[in-house]
């Protein structure tokens, strides 16, 4: 019988009947006009992720020849990776989430409450920086929590559960924060962390890296990943073979929360200082390099395809920035970008499920 994982996992038993021993022949039956479609789609599937291969390559080219001279320097380069860092600690924190079928639309929010708490409690509260960066990472892990339960206790709808929970810690933050800027009494250690160097790049982009390897780890090499995948592909019959959906799915959660509020903190690190809404900016490029991602993953959330969701995107920005382009453009190619994202996604889904 098949099984989700190996281990001691829960199996899931297929309700098919077995194939008898000797199968009938039908080399004679006549097959449905349908049937040809299924080879078809299989050979669909790859178009998406070569297109977006291909425009990513048409992006650098058409800016690498419209301005070699600034586009060829390794400085434009490591300035994409480095603005890169934190949107994809944000996103890898977002797509468990998305694996296991939930979304969480209170990120952005997130990530500007955790940016804010670290701050207060360093500068008015007077905590080290350590111990405030782990109290609100704490904090929006517990955000986190309550997103869960509203979720799969309460059976809130997720869309509606995290928008609400969106409003709410949009309140408490301007509670707390007075939605002024806070840049006095910020500790002279905690700013270094964003601005130090190791090997030439950020403390953020090592930590994103860490935490993208960590993840992809943990999605697509452990039990608990092959259960987070059976979870968003149908949480009905994962529940039925002995999955513990609801806790999965709070899971999914938690770590969107804390990948948040740690991308937060490392903002509160960079800027030195909080300023009023922090995180509206990271939500939609979020969900576009995930569903983009997904043109590379053949309809499938992945912690990788995400990553180079995010790359694709800030090249492109830098791009449009390098070739002088205004800024509302750039807010509308994002826009456009997640639209066909979520194309190209529906596509794959759609070819994947035909096989």
């Amino acid at each position: 019988m098949p099984r989700i994982g190996r281990g001691k996992g829960p199996a899931v038993t297929s309700t098919r009947p077995e194939s008898p021993a000797i199968a009938p022949d039908t080399s004679s039956v006549a097959q449905p006009a349908g049937s040809s479609a299924a080879p078809r789609r299989r050979r669909a599937q790859p178009i998406g992720r070569w297109a977006v291969f291909g425009t990513y390559l048409l992006i650098v080219v058409v800016v690498f020849l419209l301005r070699r001279e600034t586009f060829s320097e390794w400085a434009t380069w490591q300035g994409i990776l480095q603005q890169s860092a934190i949107p994809v600690i944000v996103v890898v924190g977002l797509t468990i989430t998305l694996i296991g079928g939930d979304f969480d639309l209170s990120i952005g929010a997130v990530l500007g409450f955790g940016m804010a708490l670290s701050i207060v409690f360093m500068a008015e509260v007077g905590i080290s920086w350590p111990l405030a960066c782990l109290l609100a990472l704490a904090i929006c892990a517990v955000i986190g929590v309550v997103n869960g339960v509203l979720v799969t206790r309460l059976r809130v709808n997720s869309f509606i559960g995290t928008l609400a929970m969106t409003s709410v810690v949009a309140g408490i933050d301007a509670k707390v924060t007075g939605q002024e800027t806070i840049s006095t009494g910020v500790p002279v250690e905690f700013a270094d962390v964003g601005i130090q160097a190791i090997f030439g790049m950020s403390v953020a982009f090592w930590l994103a890296v860490i935490a993208s390897i960590v993840l992809y780890v943990v999605v697509s090499h452990t039990e608990w990943g092959r259960f987070l995948y059976a979870t968003g592909e149908n949480s009905t019959a994962a529940r039925l073979a002995g999955v513990r959906v609801r806790a999965i799915r709070t899971w999914g959660f938690v770590a969107a929360a804390a990948a948040a509020g740690a991308g937060g903190i490392l903002l509160a690190s960079q800027n030195a200082s909080y300023y009023p809404g922090a995180g509206g900016g990271y939500l939609l490029p979020a969900y576009a390099a995930a569903f983009l991602g997904t043109a590379v993953g053949a309809g499938r959330f992945g912690v990788l395809a995400s990553v180079f969701g995010v790359i694709f995107l800030q090249t492109l920005q830098t791009g449009l920035t390098v070739l002088n382009v205004e800024p509302w453009i750039v807010l509308v190619v994002q826009g456009l970008v997640l639209v066909v994202a979520v194309m190209v996604s529906a596509f794959g889904a759609s070819a994947r499920r035909s096989t």
